[in-house]
């Protein structure tokens, strides 16, 4: 007798209501040891009947007395007299050598129960035709790599969101029969003749639905299909020679099956890959079209998050769609040494050689029109990051009013078809409630960006600008920033100015790229005739932004609509302060009531002289930019993202 742990269950009991096995022995018997091991430890089954077509020799299963096996003309037979006598509410049909996990029918049951109208139950196997995981629709002798039947379930239902996924038809070794569709189907009058066991099961399930029954998988239950020295058996469903017997029986909902198992999209292709990227990790294209020869914040958020994506525990791989592989800019350079991280063209949006993925997600402001077509094609579901709505309520930064109308539908238009919409704040949802964007709530999910990007241990560079005009150990005010007008560079000039007037010898430097529209740059060059003492820089290295934050004596950092950079809090890290104002984002994270809450320039300027003269007031302030965000870093935002991800997976496809 083969040991197999010492408690026994009653294999021919009495009780009415509860579910039976009835094991279908054929070939080698003692193939079927594991299969009745598991069966005997488990206590879901009243009872368990071991059955073997009558015109076969008796099976040799070497479990002793446990089992015996008993002759039946067909499994018609077998279940008809297994549904007379055990009056189950249910029977679990086991047609081939399994091994089962550890409370098998834990949600079958449960459905059956609630919903009369479940017909079968079928289940994920390493072997199970279209039912097939983690290969769709190819068999294999073991399921994913590092599991068993076991671990792989516990693993699908470590998210407790088990629900019936309705297929068109039952498949695999163990399917789990209801009462009420066995004797409908019985009922219906046709002579079922079928010899071979699984051709039973798939007319059963073929018709049920023309019954009213449906059939349904459970996802998150993974039953491993053992293979001896014949291999697989395969399914009938797609057997040449059983599908023209299964076609002259039911030939319409064969070819309903054929379109389910080889569709992209509905209910099982949905399921399958939120399965497979719950087991195996999900594959995210990320949108990298912004990483050119400049490095400002887009492009630092960028290769940040993709770093950070890619040492998460639930992501398989980061395929980083950029201009082009073969030649990245020194700063994206680093990420080629991450093994999960692979180049692809981003091909003006288009990705022509990237692979098929569970999520696309543009990280940053869609600013132009996402092919959807072609994104549909590639991913299964669509993220988008809105970063602010600064240019949705500003025209000016538009050469023509229908530039900027154009902007807002399509803003609109992304916000509303995309899959998913990441958000960088709780200000942003509000104000993207404010302006009516059409997000549903399930779709919207909110992931701060992280502030660990910059430390203070990089290299530093100078600006050669410093070095011609001998300012290296002069003090000075830095202001960072492009000219767009929401970032008031003339407002950090006005304060420079008085704080001159005011007896300090002090420089000011201002470094960002020049826009073309809604720009400051006019207001700056009035404000600025006559001032010598004035740096302005375009494009900066990461090395010269972080030798002007270690050696500038106060950051200007007051902008009216803040984007992505939390600009206070990435400075506090080099021990420095910055002259802010506190609402919107910046407020959100950054609890510091002595922080400026209006635009005066002189109560802008009075706090400036603070932070530059009263150490205890200039340390209160880094400390309070640092501890509001000391929770903010990109492997916290990669975690929140790949969790939305699956959420979003979850979620049937945006219809809009």
């Amino acid at each position: 007798m083969l040991a197999c742990g010492d408690d026994k269950v009653r294999m021919m009991g009495d009780r009415t209501g509860g579910v039976a096995a009835l094991v279908w022995v054929s070939g080698h018997g003692s193939s079927w040891a594991e299969t009745l091991c598991d069966l005997r430890d488990s206590a879901e089954f009243d009872s368990v009947v071991v059955a073997f077509d009558k015109r076969s020799r008796a099976p040799r299963i070497g479990l002793g007395a446990d089992f015996e096996a008993v002759g039946f003309a067909s499994l018609v037979d077998a279940l008809d007299q297994c549904f007379a006598e055990k009056s189950p509410s249910a029977v679990f049909v086991i047609v081939a050598p399994v091994a089962l996990p550890e409370r098998v029918l834990e949600n079958a049951r449960d459905w059956l129960a609630k919903d009369g109208r479940i017909g079968t139950v079928s289940f994920l196997s390493n072997s199970a035709g279209g039912l097939s995981f983690p290969y769709h629709n190819a068999e294999v002798p073991v399921g994913a790599e590092g599991h068993n039947e076991r671990t792989l379930t516990a693993e699908l239902r470590s998210r407790g969101d088990a629900r019936p996924v309705p297929i068109t038809a039952a498949d695999g070794a163990a399917i789990l029969v209801s009462i009420l569709g066995w004797q409908t189907f019985r009922s219906g009058g046709r002579e079922i003749s079928f010899r071979d066991p699984r051709l039973v099961l798939a007319a059963l399930s073929l018709d049920g639905p023309g019954y009213g029954y449906v059939n349904v998988v459970d996802v998150t239950t993974f039953i491993t299909r053992s293979w001896d020295w014949s291999g697989p058996s395969g399914s009938v469903l797609r057997d040449r020679d059983y599908r023209s017997v299964l076609d002259t029986w039911n030939g319409a909902a064969l070819a309903a099956y054929d379109i389910e198992v080889s569709s992209h999209g509905g209910a099982l292709a949905d399921e399958l890959s939120i399965a497979r990227a719950r087991t195996q990790g999900l594959r995210v294209l990320i949108d990298g079209s912004c990483l050119g020869p400049q490095e400002m914040g887009t492009q630092l958020l960028t290769v940040a998050l993709s770093r950070s994506l890619a040492a998460q525990k639930g992501i398989r791989a980061v395929y980083l769609a950029v201009p082009d592989p073969s030649r990245v800019p020194a700063y994206v350079q680093p990420l080629r040494q991450i093994s999960k991280i692979t180049f692809v063209s981003s091909g003006g949006l288009h990705f022509p050689d990237a692979p098929e993925v569970d999520i696309i997600h543009r990280p940053y402001q869609p600013h132009e029109p996402i092919p959807w077509e072609r994104w549909r094609a590639l991913g299964k579901r669509i993220v988008v990051t809105i970063q602010d709505l600064i240019a949705y309520r500003n025209g000016s930064y538009f050469q023509k009013p229908e530039d900027w109308l154009e902007y807002r539908a399509n803003l609109s238009r992304v916000a509303s078809r995309a899959d998913g919409v990441m958000t960088i704040s709780r200000d942003v949802v509000a104000v993207m409630r404010q302006d009516r964007l059409l997000i549903d709530e399930d779709r919207l999910h909110v992931a701060e960006n992280g502030v660990d990007y910059r430390d203070n241990k990089g290299k530093r560079a100078e600006p050669a600008a410093f070095v011609q005009r001998g300012w290296t150990d002069k003090p000075f005010l830095f202001s960072l920033g492009a000219t767009y007008a929401h970032k008031n560079r003339d407002v950090s000039i006005r304060v420079w100015q008085s704080l001159k007037a005011r007896g300090h010898d002090l420089r000011l430097v201002l470094a960002g790229a020049t826009v073309p529209f809604g720009s400051s740059r006019q207001d700056e060059a009035r404000l600025l005739i006559d001032e010598p003492d004035v740096l302005r820089l375009a494009d900066i290295t990461g090395e010269e932004r972080d030798w002007l934050f270690d050696r500038a004596s106060l950051i200007m950092y007051p902008t009216s609509a803040e984007g992505f950079g939390l600009v206070p809090s990435e400075v506090a890290r080099f021990d420095k302060a910055a002259l802010y104002v506190a609402f919107g984002p910046l407020a959100e994270f950054i609890d510091d009531p002595d922080a400026p809450k209006g635009w005066g320039i002189e109560e802008l300027a009075d706090r400036a002289e603070r932070l530059i003269s009263d150490p205890a007031v200039r340390r209160q302030a880094i400390l309070a930019a640092s501890e509001g965000v000391a929770h903010l870093t990109w492997d916290r935002c990669a975690g929140i993202m790949v969790d939305a991800y699956q959420k979003t997976l979850a979620l049937s496809p945006n219809q809009h």
